[in-house]
């Protein structure tokens, strides 16, 4: 397992556990995970490296065009899903955000039935 997915994962569970307590992103984190990956690949995988940008980049405007338009998350939201694209690549940042949803609904429904 490559290193940048070990870092990656680790910044992800503090970035999780610190959004369920504050509600909010930090750049911080953020800016550690993306910089983290982009040095990783511009020294070990160069191939990855374009097709990270162009996958950040897709993955922002999809988001930022969800946030500007319709709102029901936060710009953090929209940079964490970015910055997860970069890590893993398009499509599976697409499966991440199906099953963070369906998660998020299974959640949802729990808490409507029983009123929590």
């Amino acid at each position: 397992m490559p290193v940048k997915f070990i870092i990656a994962g680790t910044i992800l569970i503090m970035l999780a556990i610190i959004d369920a307590v504050s509600l909010k992103i930090p750049n911080s984190l953020l800016v550690i995970l993306l910089l983290s990956s982009i040095v990783y690949d511009l020294i070990f995988e160069h191939a990855k490296f374009a097709s990270g940008c162009i996958s950040f980049l897709v993955m922002f405007i999809i988001f930022g065009g969800i946030y500007y338009f319709y709102g029901g998350l936060g710009f953090g939201d929209v940079k964490l899903v970015a910055c997860i694209s970069y890590v893993t690549g398009f499509m599976p940042a697409v499966i991440i955000c199906f099953i963070a949803s369906l998660f998020g609904l299974i959640v949802f429904v729990f808490l409507l039935k029983f009123k929590v």
